[in-house]
Order: structure tokens, then sequence, then C-alpha cells
């Protein structure tokens, strides 16, 4: 037992458990430290997150956050998670706002079936107005044109029609009807304006070219799955489907299903994709493995109805990182090299997690200043010392001697007197009240505490009797906590050795009372199922190792061993 000592007394020294090995990913620890979330409640559900895409002259200023939410678009501030503009302009439920490419356009669908154009910059007046619907059906879902096409969208509605607009015009140029039941998803080409993929409640996902009227090609996600979302990747060869509680990757020119992402245990409600590049690739891990690295690259990020945001790597399709939320996911949206996640809610509510801002030392300018001055090359400047200050009549305090000004002098110091820093059950065991110790130690609900504290009365005179004093004349109460942490820790080998001596201690004081406390019993028979469990376990390596041994055995006399 280490132990520290005060006088005659051993101080009760608590060893802490040997940690296990951890289980924890590098990777899933690099998406730890974003930061605790910013929380905002808004009117009704978040049904859509849109980071603003960044532009050439200022790209650390197109990030704002635009959220659709009840009947109104938010722009979010991206520093300051505070709302900076609201576009209010609509007479029902908002759906899916969108910026365009150069992040200075907003178009979003409404339940009316309008779909309405804002400016980002300038005035919150609608720039232009579209009627998807004559009949007036809901637009849930708005896309502008990818490919760097700033003068077309999509919009899709429950007529089950997908449109093509000129925006400059406000006039539409085609329309898509290949779906039989509601239009909710669609995703655009990056380098091509006129593919988009298309996704419905008819369990199909299509496939289109602007200048065709029937799709290129059609997948069913599952037969019995509605489409909620759909995403083209960058590259524009694999295209990824969710519905119900699959997540299904399919090749565009096979059209053969990759791979089917079943993590969710409810509907998939949105997916997103983002690469990792600029990510910290080293991660201390413990065991024999020392540093282990991950790879930077693209992520799959999908959220559910389950409250649940997971992470998957796109080479093996293996899920890496998942967060839980308190309310179903409806949307979530991240910058590139995921400095910033949104996730709106059902509840109404938007959380906004952050990646924490670099130190200033840590900025290589920073540490060059630091090195110069502290102040960027200039020296902080003081003032005059006089009695007036406080600083006089501190000054010299902190000045060493030299060996020239010391001479022949000799400085004794003495030793200050280190003094007792003893907890409850420290002092207890001090004045030899033992039961007084286990009951302090029990209250701290620390089990390395009540374990160093039992070790210690088993060590006490050698005879046994520090022990019984401390577990005799106890309540079924009283032993509760005791055969709780017995139950607990009776079969783990890092603390068998202080265990099993005091279980046999309690069924030799208490074996009589065995039948009279319900409460009593119970632990009894859960300690027995302990036992019992890790007896067959041993019993069954026990046989492992006897088929081992003739082997290696084998093995080493053909190598001569």
């Amino acid at each position: 037992m280490a132990s520290s000592t005060f006088g005659d007394y051993e101080k009760v020294r608590v060893n802490p458990l040997p940690s296990r090995p951890s289980q924890t990913r590098p990777e899933a620890r690099w998406w730890r430290e974003l930061e605790q979330p910013h929380l905002s409640h808004e009117l009704g559900p978040v049904t859509s997150c849109e980071y603003q895409p960044g532009g050439a002259a200022s790209a650390m200023a197109k990030r704002d956050l635009l959220v659709t939410c009840s009947t109104r678009l938010l722009l979010v501030d991206f520093y300051t998670q505070r709302v900076k503009k609201q576009f209010t302009r609509f007479s029902s439920t908002a759906y899916s706002g969108t910026f365009r490419s150069d992040g200075r356009v907003v178009a979003a669908g409404s339940d009316t079936g309008v779909v309405q154009l804002f400016s980002a910059d300038k005035s919150r007046d609608v720039l232009r107005q579209m009627h998807h619907s004559r009949n007036g059906k809901p637009v849930q879902c708005v896309r502008f044109a990818g490919g760097g096409d700033n003068t077309h969208l999509f919009s899709a509605g429950d007529d089950a029609i997908v449109r093509h607009w000129d925006i400059t015009l406000g006039e539409e140029t085609s329309s898509y009807a290949g779906h039989t039941d509601y239009c909710r998803a669609v995703s655009c080409s990056r380098s091509d304006p006129n593919v988009f993929l298309t996704g419905g409640y008819d369990h199909r996902c299509l496939l289109w070219d602007a200048r065709q009227r029937d799709p290129v090609r059609s997948w069913v996600h599952a037969p019995d799955a509605p489409v909620e979302d759909v995403l083209l990747l960058p590259s524009g060869a694999m295209a990824v489907t969710c519905g119900a509680a699959k997540c299904r990757l399919w090749d565009v020119l096979s059209g053969k299903l990759l791979a089917s992402l079943d993590n969710h245990q409810k509907t998939v409600t949105s997916v997103r994709h983002v690469v990792l590049e600029d990510a910290r690739r080293e991660a201390e891990a413990e065991g024999e493995g020392g540093a282990r690295s991950w790879r930077a690259g693209p992520r799959l990020l999908t959220g559910s109805v389950d409250g649940h945001v997971k992470v998957y790597e796109l080479d093996t399709f293996e899920l890496v990182h998942a967060t839980k939320y308190p309310s179903p996911v409806l949307s979530f949206d991240c910058t590139p090299g995921a400095t910033q996640l949104a996730v709106g809610m059902a509840s109404g509510m938007l959380a906004v997690r952050s990646r924490p801002r670099k130190r200033r030392q840590d900025h290589p300018a920073s540490a060059a200043a630091g090195a110069e001055g502290g102040n960027g090359g200039r020296q902080r400047w003081r003032s005059m010392l006089t009695a007036s200050s406080y600083r006089y009549f501190l000054r010299g305090q902190n000045h060493k001697l030299t060996e020239e000004q010391l001479g022949d002098v000799t400085i004794a110091v003495a030793p200050k007197q280190k003094r007792a820093n003893l907890k409850p059950f420290d002092k207890a065991m001090k004045k030899f009240r033992f039961r007084e110790a286990l009951d302090q130690s029990l209250q701290t609900r620390d089990p390395g505490v009540v374990l160093a504290v039992l070790e210690q009365l088993c060590a006490q005179g050698g005879d046994g009797q520090a022990l019984q004093a401390a577990l005799s004349q106890r309540t079924a109460s009283g032993l509760q906590p005791i055969m709780k942490i017995l139950c607990k820790y009776v079969a783990d080998p890092r603390t068998m050795k202080v265990s099993v001596p005091i279980a046999h201690a309690v069924f030799d004081l208490y074996s009589q009372v065995v039948g009279i406390s319900n409460e009593f019993d119970t632990k009894v028979m859960q300690l027995h199922e302990r036992v019992q469990s890790e007896v067959k376990a041993q019993e069954e390596l026990a046989k492992l190792q006897g088929l081992l041994e003739p082997l290696l055995h084998a093995q080493y006399a053909q190598s001569g061993l």
C-alpha cells in the first residue's frame, strides 16, 4: 500500500485504477474538438441549413448561415451566431432556403407553390417571384444550377414535377415529369449546369440532363422507403440517396449499388459531403500502436430523426464518428474543412458548433513578434516607480543575489513543517475509528477510495480485526453500497486481490442472516451470478489452453526450440 507519512500516521494513498486502452478513434477525437454548441430557439422546425459559398474577394466574409424555419429565412453571422438579416416576405411556411454559387442571391420555396428570390447583400425586397404550381401545392426543394451558371435554378414540388427556371426573365424554360409522387430532393452537378439528380416519395431517384425530357438513369432506393434527400458528389461519378433508415451510394456510370449505410435507427433526413484537407493527421493513441495517423479526405455526413449526425469515410464506407442531439435532426450543413457545423432540429432548436480558433502565439507572425518584444517588436511602456505605486513597496522581493554579492555569507533556510491535509476517512483511521472511516469513504461514491480504505483495513494489524470492526453490526441498507462495489469489482483482475478477501469477510459475518432481508439476498444472488460467470469463463479459457498447448509444443519441436 502506497502511503504518505505525517508524524506516526500513514495517510491512505488512493491509487487510481489502471485505465483500459482508449477505444476512441483519432478522427473521432478530432471531431469532438468542436466547441460546445451555441443554441438558439426558432419559431418553428428548422427545415433547412446552408452555409454561404466562399467568394473570391472575401472568403471569410462569405460563410454566413442561411436558416429556413416557419415563415422566414434567417441569415446568421458566422462568428457571433446572431441573426443579421431576416427575409419575412412569405405568407405561408418557407422551405429550402439556398444560396447561389456566388453567395449574393437567395432562393426559397413556400407552402403556396411560389419560389422567391432575395438579395443576400442588399435589401430584403423580393427580386423575383415564380409560380411553380398553379394549384398551390407546396414547393419543398429549390436549388440553383451548378457549373457556375448563375441564371438558372430548379424547383421540385408536391405536384411531382421538377421545373427549370431562367431567373433573369422569371420564366420556366422546361419541366420534367418523371416522378409519380411528391418530389422532395434535388442535387445539381458542380461541374455541369445541365446535370441534376432528383428524389421523390415514389421511392425512386432520377438522374437528368436538362437538355432531354426523359431521365438518363433511374434507381429504386428501397421498395418501402420514400427518398428524403439526394446528393450528387463533386466528381459526378457517385450519387447518394437517403430514405427510411437507409443511406445508399450508387455508381452513376454503371448504375450499380456501391454501399448501403444502415447505421441509423430512424429516417435519414439529410446528407452532406465535406473534404477534410487541413485536418490534423497525427494523434496520440494508447497501446502498442503509438501515434496513429488518419487520412484526411472526403467524408459523408448524414442526419436522422433518431437525433444523430454520423460521419463516414467515403473510401471505406466506414463509420468514424457520431454525435447525438436532443431532438430529431431535420437539416444540417458544415463549412469546408468542417470548421463549423450547424444542425437544425424538429423542436425549433438550432445548434452551431465551431472549431476553436488557434491561439495568437501559435501563428508564426505572432511568435516572431513575441520574440522581438512581445508586442510586434515594440517594448512595453511602464511608468516610473514612485512611492504612490503599490509596486514600489514590492521591489526587490524576487531579486536573486549573485555569488559576488553573497561573498562569505551563508543563508540557512529553515524547512517548513508540512501540514497534514487529512480527509475525513484519514482522520477516522488515525483515531482508529474503522467503522467511521469506511462510512466516510462510502460517502465519496468513489470506488477507488472505498477499495483503498478496505485494503488499508485488511493490512491494519494483520489479524483482520480492523476489517471486522468496520464491517460488523450493519443493517441491510448499510451493506448495500459495499455489496454493490463487490458485485462490480469481484471479477475485475485489477481489483480482485482486494475485493475477494472483502467478500469472504462479509459472508463470514453475515452468512447467518441470508434469507432474512430481500435487499441483501438480491445482492448475494447478483454476486453469485458474477462469480459463476467468471468461473465459467476461466474454465473455457483452460479448455482453450489445453487445445493450444500441444500445437505450440509441436511447433517448437519442428523449429528446434
